[in-house]
């Protein structure tokens, strides 16, 4: 399995000095043991340094190459799933 940074991923390993590429991956293999059947999004934490960072993780139909298309700091600000769906669209549709 092959890990692919979405470019929103790509920005904040730039500007964090705590969390890796290397950690992500080691996290998408601990979360994906196996290839799905399925189309699967997962939800997923790191600590590292006593910080703890959201990730989120999805398949592609490939079903060779994992997404990688969230990473945040958790904070008590974090957004909820709808909030992140809703974000989402918005972005979508001013890309367009």
């Amino acid at each position: 399995m092959r890990l692919i940074l979405d470019s929103s991923v790509k920005e904040f390993l730039k500007t964090n000095n705590i969390i890796t590429k290397e950690d992500l991956v080691k996290k998408m293999h601990e979360e994906f043991p196996v290839y799905p059947e399925k189309y699967t999004i997962v939800f997923s934490e790191i600590t590292k340094n006593n910080k703890t960072f959201e990730v989120i993780y999805a398949t592609n139909d490939d079903k060779e190459t994992i997404d990688c298309i969230s990473v945040s700091e958790k904070t008590n600000e974090t957004m909820t799933i709808r909030e992140y769906h809703e974000k989402m669209k918005k972005e979508k549709t001013a890309t367009r």
